[in-house]
């Protein structure tokens, strides 16, 4: 499995559905916080959800700019912008 960013949003939705077995303490909450946890398969579905959920919403802009195509030299800066948030 490729290497996912974790960020703290990702880490703040997870929390509510940590494991059972992790009490609601001053020490695992700092230590999930910090990143300790993020090895857990919670926190890592919410990471892809995240990056899926942008690639999607990335994707449906660029069918708009496509779709509109009021100018070309506008659309091929966009598609550009576009492509460069992808990494492409």
């Amino acid at each position: 499995m490729t290497e996912i960013e974790i960020t703290d949003e990702d880490r703040e939705a997870a929390w509510p559905c940590r494991p059972w077995h992790m009490t609601d303490t001053v020490a695992t909450c700092s230590a999930w916080n910090e990143g300790e946890y993020d090895h857990l398969k919670v926190i890592q579905a919410f990471a892809r959800h995240r990056i899926a959920a942008r690639n999607r919403a990335l994707e449906d802009v660029e069918r708009a700019c496509r779709a509109a195509q009021y100018s070309p030299a506008p659309y091929t800066d966009t598609m550009a912008a576009i492509r460069s948030m992808r990494g492409e």
